[in-house]
């Protein structure tokens, strides 16, 4: 659409160390059968 612009999100840095722990919690957490937090609601309508 020519009367749309895009642009990135980009909030602040991801520190390796931090992103690191939240990914492997959330791998744990998928293991277990539960959701991760932060999970989009697509019926929520977004």
């Amino acid at each position: 659409m020519p009367n749309v612009t895009v642009t990135p999100h980009i909030a602040a840095d991801t520190p390796v160390e931090s992103s690191a722990k939240v990914i492997a919690n959330n791998i744990k957490v998928l293991m277990e059968g539960k959701l991760p937090n932060g999970m989009v609601d697509l019926n929520r309508g977004y």
